[in-house]
């Protein structure tokens, strides 16, 4: 699939092309301008995740580009860029002066709880949903890629509308 075709599948008509072309730059891993079926099935998961875990464990699978099932620092190095890429790309600006190597590196010395150097998806898993920061980047994701956030996270790509409601927000 190209990516032309794949921006297609994103209804938000105001972000839909901007948000596909993002999507397909992160799934696109060997940058051949395409998405074979491997990817393109990434892409299904990812948009049909409606749990946290769901959510966390696509992910998961999102910064382990080798298919370990691992991550090391330096796949997570890589995946904050596209991150922050992202966020940057939907005008979600993070902590000012916040470099993503300096962000994984931190992220990844509080989550490797064995301290091997490597992160297995329990301890993804156990120390996103430990630290409100992180999911409420990894909320933003979301709801660039799918529409849809985790479910009780708030993130900054939802506080001005939650502001504008009344609700509370994270900062």
């Amino acid at each position: 699939i190209t990516q032309d075709q794949f921006s297609h599948f994103f209804p938000d008509l105001d972000r839909g092309n901007k948000t596909g072309n993002i999507v397909f730059r992160v799934l696109d891993e060997d940058r051949s301008g395409f998405l074979n079926f491997r990817q393109f099935l990434q892409a299904i998961d990812l948009v049909g995740a409606r749990t946290p875990e769901a959510k966390l464990r696509w992910a998961f699978r999102m910064y382990d580009e080798d298919s370990s099932k691992m991550i090391d620092l330096k796949e997570m190095e890589r995946v904050m860029e596209y991150i922050y890429t992202m966020l940057d790309g939907a005008d979600i600006k993070l902590e000012d002066n916040d470099d993503p190597s300096e962000r994984a590196k931190t992220i990844f010395k509080k989550l490797d709880t064995s301290g091997d150097g490597l992160l297995s998806e329990q301890e993804f898993m156990k120390g996103c949903e430990e630290d409100l920061t992180l999911m409420a980047m990894m909320n933003d994701l979301f709801v660039i890629i799918t529409g849809e956030g985790i479910p009780g996270i708030i993130g900054k790509s939802n506080q001005t509308q939650n502001r504008e409601e009344g609700l509370e927000t994270l900062d």
